[in-house]
């Protein structure tokens, strides 16, 4: 067989390829070397700073320098057998080479490079006493301990043969032996040895602890039972493999727990064109292979149970299926290039990107129930490649290449497809949950019967496809199939089970028509579009019969796997031998491969006749067989042998042939198809078989039943006809009055246009004799009933609809829908619609004949006026004038109702005044409004308004006339409690009171006036205060005996005082009164006053009082003289004495100096000056140690007049007068 795979790959090469544009993304090309001949795997090794790359051609193997990418040199090519096939590995620095022809295994030292090599070969060892010849091997691997691992050689059945290449690199000893099965290739890691069992199907997980004694621990199918390689992760918990088919997957493991190995996802590139994988590596997070005529290929695996493709790099102008393109791929370089191996464009030397995909993660669940949906399919951007699957538990995973905003597409079959907008970003994990909402249902109903007997088949399998899906369903005990639909339309229903024959219909279904009898006619037939059960075996390494749908290949120009099933059967399914569509890597080889039917029960019948399709392809020259034989279970008999040279090779041949001719027809039948390539000839061997049939030989009877049990109908009346005559019958239909007039269908359907009563004719023949069948008036069909609906046009909205259904015919049912229908039933209902807008009310009615007709109409509900109404106060007063107003939507006119008169204040009232009543109470104001371009009308709408009393004020207490400047008391003579406060005002500005009560001044006559509110009505009242003419205007004087000298405001102690008052103003009578000390009588205008034991300035005060009572008050000081200045004598200036001097005196404007001489001490020295009447106005705290005082002053603001200055230490008090202009 590796011959053929060699003829397979160049045929491939020079027959099926055209050439395609190369693509690349995420990735760049560095350099390349184009080859002459065919190359195979490649590896790589540094060392030194320098990167080479290991190419295998079929001559031999090249070791090329890529340190310089974009310039790849060959420096040394190491000759060997010619061979298709060569794998390497490196350990240290030593190459270790395969190839399927010769020689062993070639071993290079890498350690001069790049200016030598040395080379040996080894050619097995012994092991445990036991010669182990290795001339030829597929594969090897090398683990991280230096063992190496010889996959597919010619020891053996081709295991793994494993060598200590780490104790003697160039003549390794053999250190155990794998022997279950053919290994391809293989992956070890610490005590586990994982391996690509090609023809078993599946890998294998070897416990390797004692090499000499390997142990399976676990094995796993893969996607196409065709494992070529596989290779583990970092962590060891992820194991990918490739299946060397066409079309086949990259698959992804969780392989953590070797005794649950679940398969995690697969990831296939360019789906649809069947192009095949091959070799598939880890590179951390990412899974780089080598994927034949789609190049190098790189795929995110960071979540595992999503593989992203990420970049690649197409390496071949071909395109498809066949085994030509990007043999391997190395990705371990230093500098993180990527080698890849051509097997027609040569060396590779490629920069890729590694970019981190975009992650989308989420959950879909039902909207009604919250429960999570299985099943549920996600795509990105209208994206096959996209495409995943919720799990069991409503989750999934999935994502794309490149960041930017999506539409996300989340479908299920019976619910409504939901399209979301998300941002997705390169290596970010976006979370999206989806609840999709259930679609409106109606159940089909199907029972499944025998067409002879009427009794009910269980476990019948019926397939139900519509435009949106499939179910495939299987009828219960009772015969019956339950399955939900979501819209009336025509269904495709295949319903067939092992004894009966498949029965096809295509019925328009609706909710009415959701219950149908699906008769099966007795008799068995098998066109493989049901899986009734029939068994594949044998010994062939590969090939093995498969149901599915044919795959075709070519070898020499000739057909050799078939292209299709027999196309007038259902389906596209038979079996073929092998179906990988790979040409000649899955035929039949060494072996056979048996296919057997199920048991089928001969015993009731009286001449059976099998019948049956097959297929044979024999490469020219081939001795194999194909063998189709009978058993009863006592005894087997041939039925057909055909051989290279049939002549019916290369298509499907019918073979019809009398049971009861080879053996007894017996309850315990079956059919084997035997297909064999002999051991050793290595011959394309291919076959398929289709059409299985049991027919009765004997004169058929003619007999048809019809889908549901149609016979009458009404206008254009479809009904399906099933034949169930006797099985193999050839039909002939007669439909008078229907379309087709005839047929030779089984299932035929037919149109009747025009009403009537028709017959139906149906012939049977066979080879055995004939029947016919007429049903006079089988078919009637009834006059489709008219029906029309009168309605207005337009209506208002909160108006009822009067609608009348008329025909001609006599109706017994009438079904009306539509929005706010108050009865459904008759022939005259009303509706009430609950919104504006167009609106469709439609009915159905049923004639005597059950016949059914509709009509609908359209009415347009007019919206009705929206306002609304308010008034201009919540409150008013009895009496109040009110305003209210009306705001609406359109132009409306309003008609106002309420007591009072309404006076309108602009066009259609929509603003109006009235009086409000002059009782306390809630009055309701209501308005109407009329839409003026419809005339349609709005219900009334309502406002209140509470009428309230006033709270009155009766005045306000407060004197008539007082003095200017007078406080004054004002407060209101109130009935009734305020409920909002109060408000006064002065002369019309408001005062900070809220009380009843007011205090202030004034100085002029003043109004003022008090507001009292209550929650709606205000009341006030004002009254004027008068003031007096201004008070008297008073003078005083005083004189004081000093030393015998009358001195204004002077006195010295003990000596008499002349006080004195008079006034330039006041209304007469005027009176006065003085206070202060040793007055002798302090009523009158002028007193006398002696000062005794006093000094210093004392305060004397003087009030007038004028006829209106209104007052002045002044005061005056005098300077009491110390008894020391008395006994002295003071001069006229009365200074000469003193030890204080005031320069100038009369002082300019209050600038003048203080000088004096006062005992030395540090005690604080105050200057006080005090003007006439007694007032402090400056004052001044110093300390003059040497008592020589030298002081300017400047009094602030000074008016002209007398003032007194005094000068003050802790001993004495000085005191000067001062005279200011």
């Amino acid at each position: 067989m590796q011959y053929l795979r060699a003829v397979g790959f160049l045929l491939g090469w020079l027959l099926c390829c055209q050439p395609t544009l190369r693509a690349q993304f995420n990735t760049t090309l560095l350099g390349h070397i184009d080859y002459t001949q065919t190359v195979n795997d490649i590896w790589g090794y540094a060392a030194n700073n320098r990167e080479y790359a290991l190419l295998g051609t079929r001559t031999g193997t090249a070791i090329i320098d890529v340190t310089d990418p974009a310039n790849p040199t060959e420096l040394f090519f190491v000759s060997g057998p010619s061979s298709l096939w060569r794998d390497m590995k490196v350990w240290q620095h030593y190459a270790y080479v395969t190839n399927e022809t010769d020689t062993g295994l070639h071993i290079f030292d890498l350690q001069y490079l790049p200016d030598s090599i040395v080379t040996w070969n080894w050619t097995g060892g012994n092991f445990q006493g036991m010669d182990v010849p290795v001339n030829t091997a597929h594969n090897i691997f090398i683990d991280e301990n230096g063992i190496g691992y010889i996959a597919g050689s010619n020891f053996g059945a081709g295991g793994v043969v494993m060598i200590d290449i780490n104790s003697n690199p160039v003549n390794p000893p053999i250190a155990g032996i794998y022997n279950d099965a053919y290994v391809h290739d293989c992956f070890a890691r610490g005590d586990t040895l994982w391996t690509a069992e090609i023809y078993e199907g599946q890998f294998a997980v070897v416990n390797i602890t004692d090499k000499a004694n390997p142990i399976i621990m676990a094995t796993q199918t893969t996607p196409s039972n065709f494992t070529h390689n596989c290779w583990l992760s970092d962590d060891g918990q992820i194991l990918i493999t490739t299946d060397e088919k066409s079309a086949a997957f990259i698959a992804a493991y969780d392989v953590s727990d070797i005794s649950d190995i679940k398969e995690l996802d697969r990831y296939q590139s360019n789906p649809g064109s069947g192009v095949i994988p091959h070799n598939t590596f880890f590179y951390h997070n990412f899974i780089v292979t080598s994927y034949y005529r789609d190049g190098a290929t790189i795929v995110d695996a960071t979540y595992p149970n999503s593989l992203i493709p990420v970049g690649h790099y197409d390496t071949s102008p071909l395109s498809g299926n066949n085994y030509n393109g990007c043999w391997g791929v190395y990705p371990y370089l230093p500098s993180g290039i990527l080698l890849a191996s051509d097997m027609e464009e040569g060396l590779f030397v490629i920069q890729p990107a590694y970019t981190p995909a975009c992650y989308l993660q989420g959950l879909v669940t039902d909207a009604i129930t919250g429960l999570p949906l299985p099943g549920a399919q996600i795509t990105i951007a209208d994206s096959t490649a996209t495409q995943a699957l919720t799990g069991f538990g409503g989750n999934y995973q999935t994502g794309i290449a490149t960041s930017g905003s999506y539409n996300v597409e989340v479908s299920l079959y019976g619910y409504q497809t939901q399209t979301v907008e998300v941002t997705l970003q390169n290596g970010v994990l976006t979370p999206l949950n989806v609840a999709l909402l259930p679609l409106p249902s109606f159940t089909l109903n199907l029972l499944i019967t025998n067409a002879q007997t009427g009794q009910p088949l269980p476990g019948a399998t019926v397939w139900l496809q519509s435009p949106t899906g499939v179910q495939t369903l299987t009828s219960n005990d009772m015969g019956q199939v339950a399955a939900p639909l979501y819209a009336p339309e025509t269904y495709q229903i295949y319903a067939g089970k092992w004894g009966y024959r498949t029965l096809f219909l295509q019925p328009y279904i609706t909710p009415e028509t959701a219950s149908l009898t699906l008769p099966l006619t007795p008799g068995y037939y098998d066109d493989f579009f049901f899986d009734y059960g029939w068994t594949t075996g044998g010994t062939a390494l590969n090939g093995m019969w498969v149901r599915d749908v044919p795959i075709g290949t070519t070898f020499a120009s000739q057909p050799a796997n078939v292209g299709a099933d027999v196309d007038t059967d259902f389906g596209n399914q038979c079996f073929v031998t092998g179906n990988s569509g790979t040409g000649l890597a899955d035929n039949v080889s060494e072996g056979v491969t048996i296919l057997t039917s199920p048991v089928f029960d001969l015993s009731g019948y009286q001449n059976p006749q099998l019948s049956y399709y097959r297929y044979l392809s024999l490469q020219n020259g081939s001795n194999d067989t194909l063998k189709i034989q009978i058993t009863n279970g006592i005894e087997t008999k041939t039925v057909e042998i055909a051989t290279d040279g049939n002549p019916y090779e290369y298509m499907f041949h019918q073979t019809t042939v009398s049971i009861a001719d080879l053996l007894l027809p017996t309850a315990n039948m079956q059919l084997l198809v035997t297909i064999a390539d002999m051991p050793g000839t290595g011959h394309v061997v291919e076959a398929a078989f289709d059409v299985f049939e049991i027919t009765e030989g004997i004169a058929p009877q003619a007999s048809f039943a019809t889908a549901a049990g149609v016979s009458s109908g009404c206008g254009q009346l479809g009904v399906q006809y099933i034949a169930t005559a006797s099985a193999g019958s050839l039909i002939q239909w007669v439909f008078p009055g229907g379309t087709p007039a005839e047929s030779t269908e089984l299932t035929p359907w037919v149109t009747y246009n025009t009403p009537g009563t028709y017959p139906v004719t149906m012939i049977v023949a066979s080879l055995f004799g004939f029947d016919e069948l007429n049903s006079a008036g089988y078919i009637t069909v009834y006059p489709q009933p008219d029906v029309t609906i009168t309605a207005a046009n337009t209506v208002c909205f909160g108006s009822a609809i009067d609608l009348t259904a008329e025909s001609a015919n006599t109706l017994t049912n009438w079904q009306w829908e539509g929005n706010g229908l108050l009865n459904t039933g008759s022939a005259n209902v009303q509706a009430l619609p609950d919104n504006p807008g167009n609106t469709v009310y439609s009915v159905t009615v049923t004639d005597e004949n059950g016949c059914t007709a509709g009509n609908s109409v359209n009415t347009e509900v007019l919206p009705a006026p929206q306002f609304t109404i308010a008034a201009a106060a919540d409150t008013v007063c009895t009496g109040a004038t009110l305003t209210l107003s009306a705001t609406g939507a359109g132009n409306y006119t309003y008609s106002w109702f309420g007591e009072g008169e309404f006076t309108p204040l602009n066009p259609g009232n929509q603003t109006v005044e009235t009086t409000a009543p002059l009782e306390q109470s809630l009055v309701t104001y209501t308005a109407t409004a009329v839409d003026d371009a419809t005339g349609c009308s709005a219900p009334a709408q309502n406002t209140g308004v509470q009428v309230a009393v006033t709270n009155p004020i009766e005045g306000i207490m407060a004197p008539v006339q007082v003095c200017q400047g007078q406080e004054i008391e004002l407060s209101i003579i109130n009935q009734g409690q305020p409920s909002d406060g109060f408000i006064w005002q002065q002369n019309g500005v408001t005062l900070p009171y809220t009380t009843p009560f007011a205090t202030t001044q004034i100085t002029e006559t003043t109004t003022f006036t008090a507001q009292v509110s209550t929650s709606a009505c205000t009341d006030s009242a004002s009254v004027t205060v008068a003031v007096f003419a201004p008070a008297p205007g008073l003078i005083l004087y005083a004189q004081g005996d000093v030393n015998g000298v009358l001195t204004d405001n002077e006195v010295c102690p003990g000596s008499p005082l002349l006080l004195g008052a008079g006034v330039l103003s006041g209304v007469a009578p005027i009176t006065f009164y003085w206070q202060g000390p040793g007055i002798a009588n302090p009523s009158g205008s002028n007193t006398t006053a002696v000062v005794a034991d006093t000094s210093g300035l004392i305060i004397y005060t003087a009030t007038a009082t004028d006829g209106n009572g209104c007052q002045s008050t002044q005061n005056i000081g005098v300077l009491v003289h110390s008894p020391e200045d008395c006994t002295v004598g003071i001069e006229n200036n009365g200074l000469a004495a003193f030890p204080l001097v005031l320069t100038p005196n009369p002082a300019q404007e209050g600038r003048f100096t203080v000088q004096a001489t006062l005992p030395a001490n540090t005690q604080p020295v105050v200057l006080t000056v005090y003007n006439a009447a007694g007032q402090l106005v400056y004052q001044q705290t110093f300390v003059q140690p040497n008592g020589q005082v030298n002081l300017p002053v400047q009094l602030p603001q000074p008016a002209p007049g007398l003032y007194w200055v005094r000068l003050q230490n802790n001993q004495q008090t000085y005191t000067a007068k001062l005279l200011c202009r």
